[in-house]
């Protein structure tokens, strides 16, 4: 009988729990910036809301200065902290035209970051999806 009664209570609260859903326009070629939005801020977001029973969904769309922290041939080793994002579900995306504007190919950065048209067709998709967006510039 209580694990028919906590299986309902569990039932009802994941039918209250919300979804967050956030864009982060990563713009910025300041570590600072990048290290406390991307490396602390958005695991503490997650924490915060998962505390709450809800949860948080993350794209980063990188332009701008931003190229640099996800170059793989220049950061040799991959930030453990950026590999932790990536295993929590958050997708990084990149500006094809801002990457063809600085003579980048794919292979120059990290695996785990895919190319889109562009940021603006980028931003407007996930938004359209109901993503809230954050800008970090």
């Amino acid at each position: 009988m209580k694990k028919l009664l906590l299986i309902l209570m569990i039932l009802i609260s994941s039918l209250y729990a919300q979804e967050y859903k956030a864009i982060y326009n990563l713009t910025s070629s300041k570590l600072t910036a990048y290290e406390s939005s991307l490396l602390r801020g958005i695991p503490n977001l997650s924490e915060h809301y998962k505390a709450n029973g809800d949860s948080l969904k993350v794209v980063v769309i990188i332009s701008g200065g931003a190229y640099k922290f996800f170059r793989n041939d220049v950061n040799s080793e991959l930030n453990t902290e950026l590999l932790a994002l990536v295993q929590s579900g958050v997708k990084f995306e990149v500006c094809s035209v801002g990457m063809k504007k600085r003579g980048l190919t794919k292979e120059q950065l990290y695996s785990f970051v895919t190319p889109v048209f562009n940021r603006t067709a980028s931003l407007i998709e996930w938004q359209s999806k109901g993503y809230s967006l954050v800008n970090i510039e």
